[in-house]
């Protein structure tokens, strides 16, 4: 495991919980930057995709409030991204 060391006199895994948090929020930051262009004014979304966007965004950025962090980050739930986002 990427997040974890195995400590031989305890003889178990020791969690580094601030790697798998760092990893959280790498992941989710390259997924705000697949979106940014979502927040230019001149973008061809309709009002309503703006607003999609913008709660998706939302909803990335507070991703780590009150987080129960996964053992690895791959079991983390993301949001679904709105339809017209790649």
């Amino acid at each position: 495991n990427d997040y974890a060391e195995y400590n031989r006199s305890t003889g178990s895994f020791e969690w580094d919980t601030d790697l798998i948090l760092e990893e959280i929020r790498r992941v989710r930051t390259n997924k705000l930057a697949g979106c940014d262009w979502t927040q230019v004014s001149d973008n061809t979304l309709t009002e309503e995709q703006k607003a999609e966007a913008r709660t998706y965004r939302t909803t990335l950025r507070n991703i780590t409030e009150g987080l129960t962090l996964p053992d690895h980050v791959d079991d983390m739930v993301w949001p679904t991204p709105p339809s017209f986002l790649p």
